[in-house]
């Protein structure tokens, strides 16, 4: 039974790596990608509480208390912000104002 349900979920998990190929072109990839990248040397190297030479520092050598989190959280809006920005600006103009034909002839 367990077995089922792992082979249900990779078929899952394959079924919408398809779609999102579906949907998104290259560029949007590529840009969904480097946003992805870029969110995680944010959270790699997070900015410091201490306004000292480093004001930046890996994670793994620095105590967690000494995290800014406030500034972390509005890197962390900015970047996901500019990817999706990114994504939205590199859709294919074409086929949404095909679909926005359609959508005008049904009705």
């Amino acid at each position: 039974m367990t077995r089922g349900r792992k082979i249900q979920s990779a078929y899952n998990f394959s079924k919408a790596k398809t779609y999102i190929g579906e949907i998104m072109n290259k560029k949007q990839k590529r840009a969904l990608t480097y946003g992805i990248i870029v969110l995680s040397l944010v959270l790699l190297f997070p900015p410091l509480v201490e306004l000292s030479e480093k004001s930046f520092e890996f994670i793994f050598i620095t105590d967690l208390s000494k995290v800014d989190y406030i500034r972390l959280n509005f890197h962390n809006l900015i970047v996901a912000a500019l990817t999706a920005a990114f994504i939205y600006g590199f859709r294919n103009r074409k086929k949404s104002e095909e679909t926005k034909e359609d959508d005008q002839e049904q009705q």
